[in-house]
């Protein structure tokens, strides 16, 4: 079917209209009503994709294996950000999960099958105590797309077993998943995925100190941002080029990178951006002896937190920075007030550790008063 082949190469909409077409002719077409259903999931129109999966089940209420397969990926598709399921809940979907791909390999339907293993791949990554198992799913996953020769579906798989690396402490794995998801990526998708993948995988060198590939992979993420003239991918290859320059200790490059984002965070107008800028930028320039900028920094990070009610706990760790800055210039009643306001917010809000580094700062504030 046209469909099918369309659905392969990632065009749900024109799969959708060739099995419209199908279903004029034969409205009980069940082949192209849960062709249309897949197609529907793969474009995110879960409600209209329920509405096929039940008219198919009408028509042929014995084909359970397709329906539940069917209905199972509608469900995990639609919870596949945001899954909040109790324990007895996440155990349901990882037995029905199970079912399904005992049932499409029995049948020899290898799509669902990897559909299958790539779900039950996602649900056990969010459960505590079953990450390790998560590898095995989607390893499976990514050996089965690569027989299916569908390059979009041989990066969904390499994605999540990068993931699952990551999340089980396998760094070095995860950057040879990534590595392998990266040729791929260069045939199938667009610059600004590019640029995105290109950061993901700075981090992972990173993590593995590879600090040499980071920073190309960051640069090559900077310079497609800057092609695509996208502030808010600017901002974020800046930040995290910056978070890999203070991992190797190369803190006035850090810093320099991090005013480059202040400047590409504040083009996003988005205020979360610009904070956590000023914040990655302040606290090098304490770290670097710029006692008078980084007052600068945090004063301007407060005015902007100080907006919003719900980030009360927030503001008053700029105000002890603040006071930090206040002390190493010696003036110890601007320091004392900020750590005071601080340690009030943070005994409000039960922050213990907070409270102890507050007193601390107190306590050598009033040491040092005493001795002028």
């Amino acid at each position: 079917m046209i469909g099918d082949l369309l659905l392969r190469v990632n065009k749900p909409n024109q799969a959708m209209e060739e099995c419209t077409s199908a279903i004029a002719i034969d409205g009980r077409c069940v082949k192209a009503i849960l062709l249309k259903a897949r197609a529907l999931i793969a474009d995110g129109d879960m409600d209209a994709a329920s509405i096929e999966l039940n008219r198919a089940q009408e028509l042929e209420p014995k084909n359970g294996e397709i329906a539940d397969i069917s209905a199972t990926l509608e469900y995990c598709l639609d919870n596949d950000n945001n899954l909040a399921l109790d324990a007895q809940e996440y155990e349901q979907a990882i037995c029905c999960l199970k079912k399904i791909v005992e049932t499409a390999h029995s049948l020899g339907a290898t799509r669902q099958l990897a559909h299958g293993c790539s779900y039950l791949g996602i649900v056990l990554q969010r459960m505590k105590g079953h990450q390790d198992q998560c590898v095995e799913w989607h390893q499976r996953h990514s050996q089965l797309a690569e027989g299916l020769g569908d390059i979009e579906e041989r990066c969904r798989a390499l994605s999540n077993l990068s993931s699952s690396y990551i999340l089980t402490n396998q760094a070095r794995k995860a950057v040879e998943a990534q590595e392998e998801q990266l040729e791929l990526i260069k045939e199938t998708r667009t610059q600004k995925d590019l640029c995105r993948f290109y950061g993901n995988m700075s981090i992972s060198y990173r993590s593995v100190q590879n600090f040499e590939r980071a920073v190309e992979c960051h640069q090559r993420s900077l310079q497609i941002a800057m092609d695509e003239q996208d502030a808010y991918l600017q901002c974020m290859s800046y930040h995290q080029l910056g978070k890999t320059y203070r991992a190797m200790e190369k803190l006035e490059y850090a810093a320099n990178c991090h005013r480059e984002g202040v400047k590409c965070a504040k083009k996003t107008k988005l205020d979360a951006e610009v904070c956590r800028e000023l914040h990655e930028l302040g606290c090098l320039q304490l770290m670097l002896g710029q006692d008078k900028e980084a007052l600068r920094v945090f004063q301007e990070e407060l005015a902007i937190l100080d907006k919003f009610p719900d980030m009360k706990l927030e503001a008053a760790n700029v105000r002890a920075n603040i006071g930090l800055c206040h002390a190493s210039t010696g003036e110890w009643e601007e320091a004392v007030e900020c750590f005071d306001a601080h340690l009030q917010v943070a005994t409000e809000q039960e922050d213990g550790e907070g409270q102890r580094q507050t007193n601390t700062n107190l306590e050598e504030a009033y040491r040092s008063m005493g001795e002028q």
